[in-house]
């Protein structure tokens, strides 16, 4: 069974979607204090099922004091660890949680940005986030979507990237703001770039560094096999591949920070279909397709969520 996502995460959102509107402060639990969100539901766009909560930034909220034990069943008690006064029950985020209190819709357009209307359920829940474009369908791809305008990377970071068709279809080399204004998904520098998995898919004068063809240039420029790329963090030179079967005897793992694929040194622990994925918790076999819940994946596999605790990706635990 899934665990429960890490709502702090979640909950920075609010202030992305509303800075400045409150009628109360509410600091959700998290590493970080959240500012305040507004707690009006003529705010928000999606409608709570329960009396006395609210919709803020798409999540449904019983504002007040609390404790671990005293919130109603589903929701979650979250408190900042920098003050003990401004405290806040919330509706879970799991399965069971959300088809008892989160809000209710026929279509997306019930929901708030960047939540989905699922099915059969009909409840809001968060998009899957997707780690990189073998997740997608062939027109999409792993970008960031259905966000407001002008965030700051720290922000864009928390709002998480998901598999969406490119809102415009912009050539490498053209100015941009937005990686889905780029039909590759990629923005760096203010410019489209190229994907690439490899430098085979560059240009000569270019290197596959981090998922995108740059021009040759540093610590990068002797790594130059066609089937290779090149980590802008260290200036390692790593072979490419989507899953295990691309590495013969070594597991084909996804670095966290650049969510490129490579094989890895040692003994593969992971099947010819799936990638090795580590991260504080969790060494993980994963294949590449998104879920919420188990049922999601098929055969043996389970919904495991990953990174930030919103991102679920079909997987079993890997193997010592």
């Amino acid at each position: 069974m899934r665990r429960q996502p890490t709502l702090g995460s979640i909950f920075r959102i609010a202030l992305i979607l509303f800075p400045l509107a409150c009628t109360e402060e509410v600091v959700f639990h998290d590493t970080l204090p959240v500012p305040p969100v507004p707690l009006d539901s003529e705010t928000s766009g999606c409608e709570c099922p329960d009396i006395g909560a609210y919709c803020a930034a798409g999540l449904c909220v019983k504002p007040g004091q609390c404790s671990k034990s005293s919130c109603d069943p589903n929701y979650v008690c979250n408190q900042s660890e920098f003050s003990n006064t401004y405290t806040a029950c919330v509706c879970g985020t799991d399965l069971e949680a959300s088809e008892s209190c989160a809000p209710r819709c026929e279509s997306d357009s019930d929901c708030e940005p960047s939540f989905v209307c699922r099915q059969p359920e009909g409840v809001c829940k968060l998009r899957d986030r997707c780690l990189s474009h073998h997740a997608c369908s062939p027109d999409e791809v792993c970008g960031y979507a259905n966000y407001p305008p002008n965030l700051d990377e720290y922000s864009l970071q928390l709002w998480g990237p998901e598999c969406s068709v490119p809102i415009a279809a912009r050539p490498a080399g053209s100015t941009c703001e937005d990686a889905l204004e780029c039909t590759s998904g990629i923005c760096r520098y203010g410019t489209c770039l190229d994907r690439c998995d490899n430098n085979a898919t560059c240009d000569a004068s270019q290197r596959c560094v981090d998922g995108a063809c740059l021009p040759v240039d540093g610590q990068c420029e002797s790594c130059d096999a066609l089937d290779h790329w090149c980590l802008a963090s260290s200036g390692a030179c790593l072979q490419s591949c989507s899953v295990g079967q691309d590495c013969g005897a070594s597991d084909c793992t996804m670095d966290p920070y650049s969510q490129g694929l490579f094989c890895a040194e040692g003994i593969a622990r992971c099947g010819k279909s799936e990638f090795l994925y580590e991260d504080d918790d969790l060494t993980t076999c994963l294949v590449h397709q998104t879920c919420w819940i188990d049922a999601d994946c098929g055969g043996d596999y389970t919904c495991i969520p990953i990174s930030d605790g919103v991102t679920g990706y079909c997987g079993r635990v890997a193997p010592i």
